[in-house]
C-alpha cells in the first residue's frame, strides 16, 4: 500500500488514519470545527483511487454547504493536484 501522505507534510492524528484507511463501506465524519475533517475527507478519497483503483467518478462526498463544498474542491487540488478530483455534492 502506498503512503498517500508521506511526502505531502500532513499529520493525522491515530483516529484520522483511521478514516482515511477506512475502505469497507461508507464512512460519515463529524467532528467539531477545526478539526481536520476535510485534511481527513480528501486524503481519504485519495487514499481510495490511489490504493484501492476506486474511480474518481464513484467517490461521493456531502456536505452541509456550498462553501464546505468548495473548500473541500480547492483543498483536494492543492494536496493531491496530481490526481483526478473526486466529484462533491451539497445536500
Amino acid at each position: 500500500m502506498i503512503n498517500i501522505l508521506e511526502d505531502k507534510n500532513i499529520l493525522l492524528t491515530e483516529q484520522q488514519k483511521t478514516a482515511v484507511n477506512f475502505y469497507s463501506g461508507m464512512l460519515l465524519m463529524l467532528a467539531c470545527p477545526g478539526s481536520g475533517k476535510t485534511t481527513s475527507t480528501v486524503s481519504r478519497c485519495a487514499n481510495l483511487i490511489v490504493n484501492y483503483n476506486v474511480q474518481p467518478k464513484h467517490i461521493c462526498n456531502i456536505t452541509f454547504s456550498l462553501a464546505a463544498a468548495k473548500e473541500m474542491g480547492k483543498k483536494f487540488e492543492k494536496i493531491f493536484p496530481e490526481l483526478e478530483k473526486p466529484l462533491l455534492f451539497i445536500h
